[in-house]
């Protein structure tokens, strides 16, 4: 399988199922605290911490390294009470059998996570495959 870049998309969160196609109309978001998400993600084969959340969580860092290639991952808050976590971007080249795996592995513990791009689509992991690849890349 081809190399994909990965640019301008981001993990949000979002319903626990049947997102609307544009984050403009998003309701009924899932809110996960900023700890859970982290370990969530360390907790994934091949992901790594890069840069931990001092002096703040916009400050923290991760990124998957895998066989293809890799992927660094961001980190956003929503300014509410108690502190959310408000999505994280995507950036890397990997292939794109990968990347769909690593979502999909991280909804089966945050299952209101959903892929989201420059366009202010929302995707799931299958949907974001097709628009990755008819695209071809990020």
């Amino acid at each position: 399988m081809a190399l994909v870049e990965i640019v301008d998309w981001s993990l949000i969160p979002g319903p626990l199922r049947d997102p609307p196609p544009s984050s403009g109309t998003l309701e009924d978001i899932e809110t996960y605290a900023p700890e859970r998400v982290a370990e969530t993600l360390l907790a994934l084969p091949g992901v790594a911490l890069i840069h931990s959340a001092d002096p703040s969580w916009w400050d923290w860092r991760a990124r998957w390294t895998g066989p293809s290639g890799w992927l660094d991952i961001g980190f956003t808050l929503f300014d509410v009470e108690p502190v959310a976590w408000g999505g994280s971007a995507l950036e890397g080249v990997c292939e794109l059998e990968d990347a769909v795996a690593l979502v999909r592995a991280l909804r089966a513990k945050l299952p209101g996570v959903w892929l989201h791009n420059g366009a202010c689509e929302i995707h799931s992991p299958e949907s974001f495959a097709g628009s990755v690849a008819v695209r071809g890349g990020g």
